[in-house]
């Protein structure tokens, strides 16, 4: 065999070589895009499966509240506790940006509007802002739950 013809072999198993690379390139690429895929199907599977506890959570909870002596007691005075603390947030938060809510539709409004800007209905501004209320958790029971 010649030098050109060993050269020229060479250059063919070479490229032999780099076209069953790009194929193995190829199919790993298609394969790790197919199991990204179904990896983000199965997450929004779990994902919704999450949503579906919440509901089943805060379904129990409204519905069973206001019964002392359950072994969800805790759970529900934590609850408690966690809305009384989003509430007084919510009102720092409405006196810091000078609003408040209307009571009938719940439209923002400006401290200034004695009007709903939305709705028309009177009276819900407060007449001063409310002092944010610290809420002790080992002050809060079932008890206070059901009032």
């Amino acid at each position: 065999m010649g030098m050109f013809d060993k050269i020229s072999k060479t250059l063919t198993d070479a490229g032999k070589t780099a076209a069953e690379a790009g194929k193995d390139a190829a199919e790993k690429a298609k394969t790790f895009a197919e199991v990204t895929k179904l990896n983000h199907q199965i997450s929004q599977c779990e994902s919704r499966m999450r949503d579906a506890y919440a509901a089943i959570g805060k379904k129990f909870y409204e519905d069973n509240k206001h019964i002392s002596g359950t072994d969800y007691d805790d759970y529900f005075v934590q609850i408690a506790n966690e809305n009384m603390s989003i509430a007084s947030l919510r009102s720092q938060i409405s006196q810091l940006k000078g609003i408040y809510y209307c009571p009938a539709c719940g439209a923002e409004n400006s401290m200034e509007n004695i009007f709903c800007c939305k709705c028309g209905a009177g009276g819900g501004r407060p007449e001063q802002p409310a002092e944010p209320e610290e809420v002790d958790p080992s002050d809060v029971s079932v008890e206070d739950i059901k009032e």
